[in-house]
């Protein structure tokens, strides 16, 4: 268990110290809470952060609480003689750099024994999602960032295979984690509805507002 908990990025904790996450390249708050079966709000105060941006190398706590055993999201395999790299991907319809990504692996050498975590598709573990209509001007990365998610988490939910993006497109974006936004001088509900394609009233029953008013640096949940 300890192995495969490595694999993922997870500090194995010694009895003196708090369980710890130190973040990848192309993680996001919602693919490290659902690796390892916590939710966004849990990691976010547990952090006190303010927002779901996070950086490389950052180190986070876990709840202290949390159950260390991977969720059902993942699955395990035990390499054979003969396996490689790419033929495992191949048969489980993923790519070998994400595969190299999520296991924490140097190389693509596998030695027989060895266990691999295989992600399941995001797109069969997840019930809810908005639909975003691509404007002129948007990019992958400034919607990904937008939504907190990463890009290759964009792109795999939405089965993309390049980065362009064309005008009135139209994506799925994962909402199994509170999206939340900063209030800027000069915002209204009527801006930040339309910017993240909900309605003024969905705005206002997710927090719970009496009125249309907002103050600069307020924190709505989208």
């Amino acid at each position: 268990m300890r192995a495969i908990l490595e694999y993922i990025g997870y500090s194995y904790p010694s009895e003196s110290q708090n369980n710890t996450y130190i973040v990848k390249s192309g993680d996001s708050l919602w693919s490290i809470a659902k690796k390892l079966n916590v939710s966004v709000e849990e990691l976010k105060n547990t952090n006190n952060l303010n927002s779901n941006l996070i950086s490389i190398n950052q180190v986070l706590k876990l709840p202290v609480t949390q159950n260390i055993i991977p969720n059902n999201n993942y699955i395990s395999y035990t390499v054979k003689l003969g396996d490689t790299l790419y033929r495992i991907a191949s048969n489980n319809n993923i790519s070998t750099d994400k595969l190299i990504e999520y296991n924490n692996l140097e190389s693509s050498i596998i030695t027989p024994g060895q266990i691999i975590l295989i992600p399941m598709s995001m797109e069969d573990n997840l019930e809810n999602y908005i639909s975003y209509v691509v404007k002129g001007g948007d990019n992958l990365y400034a919607i990904a960032r937008t939504y907190g998610l990463s890009v290759e988490e964009l792109m795999q939910f939405n089965s993309l295979n390049t980065n362009l993006l064309n005008i009135g497109q139209v994506l799925k974006i994962p909402t199994n984690n509170d999206i939340t936004y900063v209030v800027r001088s000069g915002d209204n509900l009527y801006k930040i509805a339309k910017q993240f394609n909900v309605t003024i009233d969905q705005l206002r029953e997710k927090n719970n507002l009496d009125s249309n008013l907002l103050n600069p640096g307020q924190i709505l949940k989208i």
